[in-house]
């Protein structure tokens, strides 16, 4: 008798199984946090983002650190995830930033429509708008 496999164990053709994702990331102020939420919506690679405060415990520089941070939810298309993620490393200030995608399942379909429309537009990348190419 065959073993049941896990669903992520079944090979996809699509790197992303599901249309949507929320990316998650940190920053050490509020400032910060909104100010890279709003360049990501802006940029049209989130269709929205939430920043709350949270606290995080965490291993850096060999120690156990428990501090402030504020959280950045966004809201995108599977489909952008690679740039968006890509993107978070541009922007953030932390020599590790966290940047993890965690699939959305189900949701309200008019909700997800949404989320598609705005992202749509987001613009292609090219060798000029990344820095330290040309």
């Amino acid at each position: 008798m065959t073993e049941p496999q896990h669903p992520h164990d079944r090979p996809t053709e699509h790197p992303y199984p599901h249309r949507h994702v929320v990316v998650t990331t940190t920053h050490e102020d509020e400032a910060a946090a909104r100010a890279l939420a709003t360049a990501l919506v802006r940029e049209r690679l989130a269709a929205c983002a939430q920043v709350h405060p949270i606290r995080s415990v965490y291993w850096w520089g060999g120690e156990v650190q428990d501090a402030p941070e504020w959280r950045v939810d966004l809201k995108t298309r599977a489909a952008l995830t690679d740039r968006l993620v890509a993107r978070i490393g541009e922007l953030h200030s932390y020599d590790t930033p966290e940047a993890i995608a965690v699939p959305v399942t189900t949701g309200a379909p008019d909700y997800l429509a949404w989320l598609d429309t705005e992202t749509a537009d987001a613009p292609r990348a090219t060798p000029a708008d990344t820095p330290g190419t040309a």
